[in-house]
């Protein structure tokens, strides 16, 4: 997402490539995904931490990355 505008600046001027050009439906579905990632990726780097996981650790975050799972099912179109 950082990279958005010269994305999208490349892909408009290079002929091959206006077919792929990104819409804003696009980078709102990829925005919403990277979301997604990080959570996870938090999620696991969190359980990572630790040679051993404690049961409890666990399943906090197991209940964290399923409440942000419900957040976000609710709030698709």
């Amino acid at each position: 997402l950082d990279f958005r505008d010269i994305i999208d600046s490349y892909v408009s001027c290079i002929c091959e490539l206006q077919d792929f050009e990104l819409s804003k439906d696009d980078w709102k579905a990829i925005e919403l995904v990277t979301g997604w990632l990080k959570t996870f990726h938090s999620a696991t780097t969190q359980m990572s931490t630790t040679k051993i996981s404690m049961l409890s650790t666990t399943h906090a975050i197991f209940w964290g990355l399923q409440d942000h799972l419900k957040k976000v099912l609710r709030s698709l179109p």
